[in-house]
């Protein structure tokens, strides 16, 4: 992140107003202890993480975190192992549903039920859906920090450039593979493809997540759906073959700077990310997002998304602190830093946070409302064995996408082996 940038954001949360900036923080008062947690966080966080700590220590003298920053591809492994090395952690991210029901079902998390109850949590802040994310065997183990929504973005520029009309809202899938048909174009190298659906699950089962199916249904007619539509976008050129983009490692956000495709699937970490690469020259277009697409003859606006979250270890040295911290983290004070700096809080039903997140409007994406405006369904279920699943999902739709498995055998195969693991964990 640019200092013009953080320094923006500052700005924006001064604006905000200094007594406004940390209510909603649940009238935090520091615990006793000695002041000091061990945090860990992933790299992709960093800069707003760090912003949030100096918020919060500026906020709280004497308190102080410790910040140690993994990457992001080796975060849950390396925390894991590290939990079970009992490494001095006091709080720390927890990269989604089935690390968050790995870590509670190791019993690695700290309850927070009495913690929460004690301080006057306010649990209103995080919406309708975060209350499933949170909870594991019926007991509070987390809060959450970020909240993923899903849309699509696409290349403003180069459909202006090509004289096509722009993606809008309330398209239908159908709808948007035609468009995407009519913006694939040049040869070779210099080939732009319409859509790209990239290797892993959320692209094909978009449209089974966004009508309410969960990972652990067993009616497969959208994911088969979901499938179907992948291949015939492959076949129809709009999108890279599903073994060329896994060849070639090449990540969804990157190919859509380079221009390798004019639209993809993402969510709302995109907005940072896109706005960093136009700061720092990486991209010279406009770009914009619209609502998932739908299917005919089913309610639209309709999208699935997930939480972030942040706990405390159970074995954490500093308990009391931790908790104090990771309430401001995942609170409303923490969100409106991460929204400022365009990035979908966990804590986003706060209207001060929706301010910070849709800014004045002078950078893209325009269609920021879209983040709200859509109805976001959360498919996960924190259950032991959900990464295994999530596994046997992305593995058997491989071998449908590089045409070595029928969706028939595909799907009988993701049965089998998901009755399995969940066998396994009873």
């Amino acid at each position: 992140m640019s200092t013009m940038k953080r320094a923006a954001i500052l700005a924006m949360l001064v604006l905000l107003g200094a007594g406004m900036l940390f209510a909603g923080g649940g009238g935090q008062r520091a615990p006793a202890g000695d002041g000091t947690v061990e945090f860990w966080v992933w790299n992709d966080d960093e800069q707003l993480a760090r912003m949030v700590i100096e918020a919060y220590e500026r906020e709280f003298p004497g308190r102080r975190v410790n910040v140690t920053m993994v990457p992001v591809r080796e975060y849950s492994d390396v925390l894991i192992t590290s939990l079970a090395a009992n490494t001095h952690i006091d709080a720390m991210c927890i990269n989604g549903t089935a690390d968050f029901a790995e870590l509670a079902s190791r019993n690695q998390l700290l309850r927070l039920d009495d913690m929460v109850a004690r301080n006057n949590t306010d649990l209103s802040v995080y919406g309708p859906n975060f209350d499933s994310q949170i909870r594991y065997d019926g007991h509070i183990y987390s809060l959450p920090y970020r909240s993923s929504v899903w849309v699509v973005a696409y290349n403003k520029t180069m459909f202006q450039e090509r004289g096509v009309p722009f993606p809008r809202d309330n398209m239908t899938w159908d709808e948007i593979l035609e468009l995407g048909q009519r913006m694939t174009f040049g040869s070779g190298a210099n080939k732009t493809h319409g859509m790209h659906f990239h290797t892993r699950n959320d692209d094909f089962l978009q449209v089974a997540f966004q009508n309410g199916w969960s990972i652990l249904d067993d009616d497969f007619s959208l994911v088969r759906y979901g499938m179907e539509m992948k291949l015939r976008a492959i076949d129809m050129g709009i999108s890279l073959p599903h073994g060329e983009v896994r060849a070639t490692g090449l990540g969804v956000r990157p190919a859509f700077e380079q221009k390798i495709n004019a639209m993809y699937f993402t969510a709302d970490w995109t907005i940072n990310q896109m706005r960093n690469s136009l700061a720092n020259g990486v991209i010279d277009f406009d770009w914009d997002v619209i609502a998932m697409p739908h299917m005919p003859g089913r309610p639209a606006m309709q999208t699935h998304g997930s939480q972030i979250h942040a706990g405390v270890n159970a074995r954490a040295r500093n308990p009391e602190e931790a908790f104090h911290f990771v309430q401001y983290f995942a609170g409303v004070p923490g969100a409106r830093i991460f929204a400022a700096g365009g990035t979908l809080p966990g804590a986003k039903y706060h209207p001060d946070v929706v301010a910070s997140f849709v800014g004045d409007r002078s950078q893209a994406p325009q269609n920021i409302d879209v983040f709200f405006d859509q109805n976001m369904r959360i498919p996960d279920v924190p259950i032991q064995g959900l990464r295994q699943i999530h596994q046997i999902f992305n593995e058997e739709s491989e071998l449908v996408f590089i045409g070595e498995k029928s969706i028939d055998a595909a799907i009988e195969a993701i049965r089998t082996r998901r009755a399995r693991v969940l066998a396994d964990f009873r």
